[in-house]
């Protein structure tokens, strides 16, 4: 048989004594103080999230603004290049028709100086042809 013992009740006095105690002084603040840690910790993933999707926000934003600076920087590029083939369309154009003027001028001149030069010659024969005529009747008269 069991017999309960005195030191039995005290060492049950003495554990559960000791249990209020450990509770009270020891496990209440543990857990509070686990709870703060618990909530300050979750707070600041709280902030550390929040701030994530901030700089995740911005970075869009930036990377937007990039974009959108991109696309201007290559129309502005396509306006100065579309100038820069149409003024040289126009220079080569510019070109084509002071070297078909200058083509059309010693075209002329040429006609100019071929129909003098005719002329010159017609004169020349006709005066070689007397020339030649009167030698040969100089000739036949000796």
């Amino acid at each position: 048989m069991i017999s309960l013992d005195f030191s039995i009740l005290v060492t049950i006095l003495y554990v559960a004594i000791l249990y209020v105690f450990l509770s009270r002084f020891f496990f209440g603040p543990l857990t509070r103080i686990l709870a703060d840690r618990r909530d300050a910790i979750q707070g600041r993933l709280e902030d550390a999230e929040r701030r994530i999707g901030d700089i995740e926000s911005k970075t869009e934003e930036y990377e937007s603004a990039l974009r959108e600076a991109r696309s201007a920087a290559y129309q502005h590029q396509a306006t100065i290049r579309d100038g820069a083939l149409g003024e040289k369309a126009e220079l080569l154009a510019e070109a084509r028709r002071e070297t078909e003027k200058m083509i059309e001028e010693a075209r002329t001149k040429l006609g100019d100086e071929t129909t003098e030069a005719k002329k010159r010659l017609e004169g020349e024969i006709d005066a070689l042809a007397q020339r030649l005529s009167e030698t040969l009747l100089q000739e036949q008269g000796q």
